[in-house]
């Protein structure tokens, strides 16, 4: 009795541990992967903000070539929350 309760205790412990270690790696698997996804994002993020600077830049050129448009320097808007008298 005390042999056969053994086993089947061990032979649980054993298939708890085995369930438990197989989820840890797959959780560690699936965070690597979005960690990969996260930089993957992260850089198509930067390019196309790269390409967006030189498409305004671009547009800035050919208006001041062909049209003479200038683009003015953003100014800082300062707002008061002061009564003027």
């Amino acid at each position: 009795m005390f042999f056969s309760s053994s086993v089947i205790f061990s032979t649980l412990f054993f298939v708890i541990f085995l369930a438990i270690k197989h989820e840890c790696l797959s959780a560690q698997n699936e965070i690597s992967q979005l960690k990969k996804t996260h930089i993957n994002y992260h850089n198509k993020i930067k390019s196309l903000t790269r390409k967006k600077v030189l498409l305004i830049q671009t547009v800035e050129k050919i208006a001041l070539e062909d049209f003479g448009f200038i683009t003015p320097s953003p100014q800082a808007v300062v707002i008061s929350n002061e009564k003027i008298k």
